[in-house]
């Protein structure tokens, strides 16, 4: 599964042309559909115990909420020991230790 997130950002030189204007309003539609660019998505690790996510958009105050898209997924979701820690650029999900390679998650990332 792949995830576009390439919503236009709003024009960084405010003139007001009215392709700024038009650039404006279609950037404020899309976070105003959901279209925020701040979704992704990962696979647990193999055998152990932690994964690592790299995202620009994590600082140490951001909020990660993780959706499963599989049933292994969910399954580790709901053990009790998954939990998810940010910092600077990354977040690290720890989880238990599973051979499995199909613990697929989508995420979004807040503040």
């Amino acid at each position: 599964m792949s995830v576009n997130n390439n919503y236009p950002y709003a024009p960084n030189n405010p003139s007001l042309t009215e392709n700024y204007l038009k650039r404006l309003v279609q950037s404020l539609n899309f976070a105003l559909d959901g279209k925020i660019n701040a979704t992704g998505e990962f696979t647990l690790t193999a055998s152990a115990t932690s994964t690592t996510v790299n995202n620009n958009k994590v600082n140490v105050n951001s909020v990660i909420l993780c959706i499963p898209q599989t049933a292994s997924a969910a399954l580790d979701f709901a053990s009790g020991s998954f939990y998810v820690v940010s910092g600077d650029k990354t977040f690290t999900v720890n989880h238990d230790s599973d051979p499995a390679t199909t613990r697929t998650f989508r995420y979004v990332v807040f503040g």
